[in-house]
C-alpha cells in the first residue's frame, strides 16, 4: 500500500479556505493550522481534515507526520518566515511552499542567510508556490498549488 500523502496548510485565510477544498477532492489528509479559530470554523468537517488552532505557527511542524508537504500562506510574511525557519529545520520534506512574489522570495531568502541559513536550505523552498498558471484570484491559486504538490508528489519516490 501507497503510504499516506499528509498536506500541511499554514493559514486558514481565502486562500487557505480555497485549497483545502480543492485537496479534498484529492486522496491525501490535510492538516490546516491557524492563529485564528474563527477562520479554522470555516472549513468543512471533514475525516482527513484536521484543524490545529495554534498559539503559535513555528509549534506546528515538528508535530506532524515525516514526509508532510508543507504550503504557507499564512496572513503575513513575518509568520511565513517564522514557519519556514521550523520546516527547513526538517530533514525528511518533499516540499516546501511559500505563498507570494519574486520580491518576496528576495528578501525571504536575503532574511534566511544574514541569520545562518545555508545558501542550499535557502533553495529548498518555492517562492513563489504553485504552477505559473492562472490568475490572481483564490481559486486558481489553489488550483495551481494543487497542480505543483500532485507534480512533486509524483516526481518524488515514495
Amino acid at each position: 500500500t501507497k503510504p499516506s500523502w499528509n498536506i500541511a496548510v499554514y493559514g486558514a485565510g481565502h486562500g487557505g479556505q480555497a485549497l483545502c477544498d480543492l485537496l479534498l477532492r484529492l486522496s491525501c489528509d490535510i492538516h490546516c493550522a491557524d492563529l485564528r479559530g474563527e477562520w479554522l470554523e470555516k472549513l468543512p468537517a471533514h475525516p482527513r481534515l484536521r484543524r490545529i488552532h495554534c498559539a503559535a505557527f513555528k509549534d506546528v511542524p515538528a508535530t506532524l507526520p515525516r514526509r508532510t508537504f508543507h504550503v504557507i500562506a499564512t496572513q503575513g510574511h513575518i509568520y511565513d518566515l517564522e514557519v519556514v525557519r521550523e520546516v527547513l529545520k526538517l530533514t525528511d520534506v518533499p516540499y516546501i511552499g511559500v505563498i507570494g512574489s519574486k520580491v518576496k522570495a528576495r528578501k525571504v531568502r536575503a532574511t534566511l542567510l544574514a541569520e545562518g541559513v545555508s545558501e542550499a536550505d535557502t533553495q529548498r523552498f518555492f517562492c513563489p508556490m504553485g504552477l505559473d498558471i492562472g490568475n490572481n484570484t483564490p481559486g486558481e491559486i489553489a488550483i495551481s498549488i494543487s497542480a505543483q504538490l500532485l507534480q512533486i508528489r509524483d516526481s518524488v519516490v515514495q
